[in-house]
């Protein structure tokens, strides 16, 4: 049953296999941390503690050998690291949400809807949706004018519209999200998929920030 622990006398078998059921668990949905198996437990009978500066160099050092606590590990890094993105989307858009004035709210619910089906399918195909739909906004000229008025990091409205659609890099240093997170040697990963989700992300959140100025 689930929450059920089971203490049993260690088996007559080599120390090496133990461990490696140690590292692999034993039973289903090992990915989510149940089969965790632990040998020898609470044997010493002194307490040693470790600073955390010798406790993170061993997290650094360590690798995994399982294909299943790599999984795990994979999926704890990359769910800290979204969460921490998450959090810099939301601060960024503060910031840079205030700068976009003159675009009315049907034209900026419009283009979130564009970029969220765009956020939808896969960056090449998602990519080119967009550059589409912002090449009509271009191509009518009072349209064109509400989008070009505003600046945004130095860019036009419209320009950062499509440099964000298109970057794969300069995202992670426009969000200050921090040193993506480690557990031994698995990192969570900074992907091109990655990239262009937390740009259009991005887009989407200071589109929300301008909407709400207008209510205000």
């Amino acid at each position: 049953l689930m929450g059920s622990v089971f203490a049993l006398q260690a088996p007559e078998c080599k120390v090496d296999k133990l461990r490696e059921l140690e590292q692999s668990g034993i039973g289903e949905r090992r990915i989510e941390g149940f089969g965790r198996v632990a040998v020898n437990w609470y044997q010493s009978s002194e307490l040693v503690t470790h600073d955390q500066a010798v406790y993170r160099s061993m997290e650094t050092g360590r690798t995994f050998t399982s294909t299943a606590g790599r999984k795990l590990a994979e999926l704890m890094v990359n769910r800290l690291w979204r969460a921490a993105l998450d959090d810099a989307v939301m601060a960024k858009a503060n910031q840079l949400g205030s700068l976009v004035k003159q675009p009315r709210k049907s034209q900026l619910a419009r283009l979130r809807m564009a970029v969220q089906n765009a956020m939808r399918q896969p960056p090449g195909i998602g990519r080119g949706a967009l550059d589409r739909y912002l090449k009509g906004l271009g191509d009518r000229q009072v349209t064109r004018r509400q989008f070009e008025h505003d600046r945004v990091q130095g860019r036009s409205l419209l320009e950062w519209l499509r440099t964000r659609a298109h970057d794969e890099t300069a995202i992670w240093t426009d969000l200050d999200a921090g040193v993506p997170p480690s557990l031994g040697d698995v990192k969570a990963g900074l992907t091109p998929a990655l990239a262009y989700e937390y740009n259009l992300r991005l887009i989407d959140a200071v589109l929300a920030r301008a909407a709400k100025e207008k209510e205000a």
